[in-house]
């Protein structure tokens, strides 16, 4: 306990104050080699009142001046000791000399090794320091087996040591691309069930859409909110007035957190009518809408994305004639709204915009496929201003077969990712992967084709906060059909790393949308295939 000076002192140095002593009673201590000193000792000036109780501490702004008195005047009562702080944090203490003129060096506990805190030269002090993994060593030297330390150990899958993502080992020392959870769901009847798109909301939940049958309904759209962890928030589920296939195909979330939906409703005696619809983060329907075009008989939104003021691009294919179709792009406000509409009819064929983002200066990027006489399909990439306007086009045929783009995503320097298809005379069709700059020339382009050299597909595609590109799709093998697949690339281009998924039947699997969220996490959603249940929506989680 710290000793306090009492009336007696007090009194002593006003009386020395009043004899003409110029220099301030208080005074102040010097601040030692090994902390900083504060002095308890204090007068105030002359004063009619006489001082009782204990005298008031100083400032440590006061004490770190000289610690010696001026003229002799006493600054501290012989042996007092008072309170000064350590270079670790601790509290320490100096003691008044016996001559009272000065406080001594600040003299600061011994580090304890086994309390709990970390004082001194401890490295570390967990309270327990058994050395075990996460803790401390028993001398509180150094930590404990930790991931970090480039050592397998504990519960780790890897260590390499650094702090890098990616790399085959992420810094929490689970591998690079490895599967966290996966979530199925099978409908409420046997049938078709799967997911389209998907997107992550501010909190991390990863939100899905696309279709589930129902009997007598055919197919309904759906969507569903799931936690980070994979736990069911909500589920959503809609059937047209027609009962006939209506289904979601993109997921955009807008900034207050509101979700808008895009697919298409089936009309009777009109076909395929676009969907439009926009829940509350809660699932509640904020508004719906539909579009039909003058020749009816098969409109579909196909992709989605809203802007950080809240306006909503949409694109898709309008139906013009005898099956045929027009891409169609439509920038909406908030509530749902026309602000201006672009159809492109390339060469009297099918024509879609099969994907929309935006960039961070308001413009549209549209992806998709127009027809080209001979060549089937060509791959089809427009730049729209914030005001409708075409500023630029880029098509590219591979091999006069069918090549589409499928997803688009704008990274943080506006560098556009791509995946699709492309048309390969050994193989049908190829996974492309690609990356444009922002005038919409190719920086890299990735083509997969698997052995079993049938019908590859890229469906989905997102960068993450680093610009590494991850690309989603389906990768044919000959005896079991089509497996979900996942790559990520760097920014220049490189495989990260890859994850192939082969359901427990053999049937078709496929990843059809992705999603990442802050962390880099990467949410891969589509479809499994299931014996007598035909397609499972599958979602699974994978480290980044």
């Amino acid at each position: 306990m710290l000793a306090r000076t009492r009336t007696t002192l007090a009194s002593t140095l006003l009386l020395a104050a009043a004899c003409g002593d110029s220099s301030s009673a208080s005074g102040s201590a010097s601040a030692s080699e090994s902390g900083t000193g504060t002095s308890n000792a204090t007068t105030s000036s002359d004063s009619d009142d006489t001082p009782t109780g204990d005298i008031p501490t100083t400032s440590a702004s006061a004490s770190a001046s000289a610690g010696s008195s001026s003229g002799g005047t006493p600054v501290c009562e012989p042996g007092q000791t008072v309170a000064c702080d350590c270079p670790e944090g601790q509290v320490g203490t100096q003691t008044c000399s016996d001559g009272g003129d000065e406080l001594g060096p600040c003299v600061c506990p011994e580090s304890v090794c086994g309390d709990g805190e970390v004082n001194g030269a401890e490295a570390c002090d967990d309270g327990t320091n058994d050395g075990a993994y996460g803790g401390c060593l028993p001398d509180c030297s150094a930590l404990g087996p930790h991931c970090g330390d480039a050592e397998v150990n504990g519960p780790e899958a890897c260590d390499d040591g650094n702090a890098v993502d990616g790399d085959g080992c992420n810094v929490d020392c689970v591998q690079s691309g490895s599967e966290l959870w996966t979530e199925y769901y099978p409908g409420d009847d046997a049938g078709n069930a799967r997911a389209r798109g998907a997107a992550v909301d501010a909190d991390g939940n990863v939100i899905i859409v696309g279709e589930e049958f129902v009997v007598g309904e055919n197919a309904n759209a759906w969507a569903r909110k799931y936690s980070p962890d994979g736990d069911i928030l909500w589920s959503f589920s809609w059937n047209g007035d027609s009962n006939g296939d209506d289904i979601l195909h993109a997921v955009a979330v807008a900034p207050d957190g509101d979700l808008v939906m895009v697919g298409e409703t089936y009309v009777a005696g009109d076909g395929a009518d676009m969907l439009f619809l926009k829940l509350g983060p809660d699932s509640k329907p904020v508004w719906q809408m539909t579009y039909s075009s003058d020749s009816g008989l098969g409109d579909r939104a196909f992709g989605v994305a809203v802007d950080p003021q809240g306006n909503i691009a949409v694109t898709g294919e309008e139906y013009k004639l005898i099956g045929l179709h027009n891409v169609w792009t439509r920038l909406m406000d908030p509530d749902g709204l026309e602000i201006w509409t672009d159809t492109y009819d390339a060469n009297a064929g099918n024509d879609a915009g099969n994907a929309v983002a935006f960039t961070e200066g308001g413009d549209l990027i549209v992806a998709g496929n127009i027809y080209v006489p001979i060549g089937l399909a060509d791959l089809w990439l427009r730049k729209y201003s914030a005001a409708g306007k075409e500023l630029w086009t880029r098509t590219a045929d591979h091999m006069k077969g069918n090549d589409l783009w499928h997803a688009v995503a704008v990274d943080n320097d506006g560098n556009i990712g791509l995946v699709g298809e492309v048309y390969e005379v050994a193989g049908l069709a190829a996974i492309l992967s690609a990356k444009y700059n922002a005038s919409g020339f190719e920086v890299w382009a990735k083509i997969q084709d698997s052995d079993g050299g049938d019908n590859d597909i890229g469906h989905g595609v997102a960068f993450d906060a680093s610009g590494n590109l991850i690309a989603v799709g389906e990768e044919y093998t000959a005896n079991d059909f089509a497996r979900t697949w996942v790559r990520k690339h760097s920014p220049a281009g490189d495989e990260l790393w890859t994850q192939i998924h082969d359901g427990v039947d053999a049937g078709n699997d496929i990843a059809r949308a992705v999603a990442i969220d802050a962390s880099g996490h990467i949410y891969a959603a589509g479809e499994e295939y299931r014996v007598g249940q035909f397609a499972d929506v599958w979602l699974t989680k994978y480290a980044p």
